[in-house]
């Protein structure tokens, strides 16, 4: 039948009745029927091209396409986090870099989790710890300082003073991390023992021991000081020679530490340890020597002249001059002055003083202890006829710093 409306002209609505029978023919859009007349809230199955969606009533879910998100939150970058809404990483702070911490991803400051460097040290024997995300890895350590020799106690004289013993050496090596196992074994070495006192007429001082290398597992050794000769009647007691970077046999060649003190002044070194002070015959100990990254050499300790007169001990070596400024010189039968270690960029040891000689009763001054750090101890003061001679102080332990970044 005609159609009584044209819908070019049509003003108001056209009821069905008026349509042909064909109106109500429902057609099928994807797979939805939509029939004129009736309200359609869901298509299915159908591709669009060429579409522009002005707006959604809610966001589209990860699950259908979508971020999950009404925005993206500016200049940051967009991380996935399963079907839920995505999340955000800020840029931070200028010069910032994306990095993985192992679980997400992170921005932070460049270089990696490690930027800042992460320091472990090690004063006793331990484990270092490799951190995550570790990329390059500086090994310092540290020998121990040799023990310093105790003075003679003789009834003749002139007697020299103890030597003090040497500083231990320093070493470092720089190590990609990739190189290193997840744990390492630091084995730190000990300090020397000082000689003991000499408490019978008619002895020469006794000799301090060797401090022990320190080790970062098999990839770095630095090794101890020896010790320093015992006071003697009437023959110059030689300062210890500085412990050596390269091998422990090069102990008794002073490579690259300090030459020995024979009967004066310790020499200095660079890396190597500082030679202990020495004291000739009948006179006043010597000052250690220094060593400006490795343990300073102790002092030596005071003689007594043909005169009877007693003698005072020598300073410690340091790091910050060619020989002295660690633990003071003791005066006339006094003790010398435990060294110190060091704090800030060098954990170096200095050198313990030596003590004083005594020539009347009393007992003769003790050398002092050498700083942690590789520090070497004080030689011990001589005596004649009555009391103790003064023993050797204790060389320093030693000691490793690990910085990983």
């Amino acid at each position: 039948m005609p159609v009584p409306n044209t819908f070019a002209n049509a003003t108001t609505a056209i009821p069905l009745s008026q349509l042909d029978n064909n109106f109500a023919t429902a057609i099928t859009i994807g797979n939805t029927a939509v029939q004129l007349g009736n309200t359609v809230t869901t298509l299915n199955n159908m591709t669009l091209a060429n579409v522009t969606i002005s707006s959604v009533s809610t966001p589209v879910t990860v699950a259908q396409g979508g971020t999950g998100s009404t925005t993206l939150t500016a200049e940051n970058v967009v991380l996935g986090n399963g079907t839920n809404a995505v999340k955000f990483v800020a840029p931070g702070s200028s010069g910032n870099v994306l990095t993985s911490n192992g679980t997400t991803w992170v921005s932070q400051a460049g270089g990696g989790a490690a930027s800042t460097a992460n320091v472990q040290t090690f004063s006793a024997s331990g484990t270092w710890t490799k951190p995550a995300n570790a990329t390059v890895v500086i090994v310092e350590c540290w020998g121990a300082g040799g023990g310093g020799g105790s003075g003679a106690r003789h009834s003749a004289v002139p007697l020299s003073g103890a030597a003090g013993g040497s500083g231990g050496a320093y070493s470092y090596r720089i190590f990609q991390a990739s190189a290193l196992s997840a744990n390492v074994t630091v084995t730190i070495g000990a300090g020397g023992a000082g000689g003991a006192a000499r408490t019978a007429n008619n002895n020469d001082g006794l000799p301090g021991t060797a401090g022990g290398n320190t080790s970062f597992g098999s990839h770095l050794t630095s090794y101890g000081g020896a010790g320093g000769t015992g006071g003697k009647n009437g023959t110059n007691a030689t300062g210890a020679v500085g412990a050596a970077v390269i091998n422990a046999s090069a102990l008794t060649l002073g490579a690259f530490g300090g030459g020995n003190g024979t009967s004066s002044v310790g020499n200095p070194s660079g890396f190597g340890g500082g030679a202990g002070g020495g004291c000739s015959d009948g006179n006043a100990g010597a000052a250690g020597g220094c060593s400006y990254q490795g343990g300073a050499g102790g002092g030596a300790g005071g003689g007594v002249d043909a005169s009877t007169i007693s003698k005072a001990g020598g300073a410690g070596g340091s790091d910050i001059s060619n020989s002295g400024g660690g633990g003071a010189g003791g005066a006339i039968e006094t003790a010398g002055t435990p060294g110190a270690q060091n704090t800030g960029s060098n954990y170096a040891g200095t050198g313990g003083g030596g003590g004083g000689g005594r020539a009347t009763s009393g007992n003769a001054g003790s050398g002092g202890a050498g700083g942690a750090g590789g520090g070497g101890g004080g030689g011990g003061g001589s005596i004649i006829n009555l009391g103790n001679s003064g023993a050797g102080g204790a060389g320093g332990n030693g000691y490793c710093r690990v910085s990983t970044y």
